[in-house]
């Protein structure tokens, strides 16, 4: 699902359960709503969320009235360009009650992640931003220089 798109499963087997098979990957991208009565998601399968901006209508996001169980991949996207900065949360599920965890979180690399409020409230934000090889590199070449300096 993408831009803006809306994806409401409250009648799907009678009682809108959602349920991210085995190999199966489900992507909600930027804006875009799944909103189910419960979602399951099985080991070895993938629930991907784009964000695209500092606003929750830009960014995708799974809403479930009742029980979300996690047991896949949980892999998150920046979309169009988007670059968040320290300090942005953002909603990628609400949910009534959650068990299990995702088995693996596959992150933006470029940024560290805030995931503890992840299983209680559906969120993660911007710890840090990752330096570049090239620029870690001049800081270790500069202390050094420090170091060097300081032992005359």
């Amino acid at each position: 699902l993408d831009n803006g798109a809306t994806w409401t499963l409250y009648t799907l087997n009678h009682l809108g359960q959602f349920t991210i098979g085995s190999s199966g990957t489900v992507e909600v991208l930027s804006g875009a709503r799944v909103h189910a009565n419960e979602l399951g998601e099985v080991s070895g399968s993938t629930l991907e969320i784009g964000l695209d901006g500092t606003s929750a209508a830009a960014n995708g996001q799974v809403n479930v009235d009742n029980s979300v169980t996690l047991a896949g991949t949980l892999q998150v996207v920046l979309e169009n360009g988007f670059q968040p900065t320290v300090g942005e949360q953002f909603q990628l599920l609400s949910f009534g009650s959650e068990s299990g965890e995702f088995s693996t979180l596959n992150l933006p690399p470029a940024y560290t992640w805030n995931t503890s409020d992840l299983y209680t409230q559906g969120i993660i934000s911007v710890s840090g931003v990752v330096p570049e090889p090239a620029s870690f590199g001049l800081i270790v070449v500069f202390g050094a220089g420090k170091l060097r300096r300081r032992k005359r």
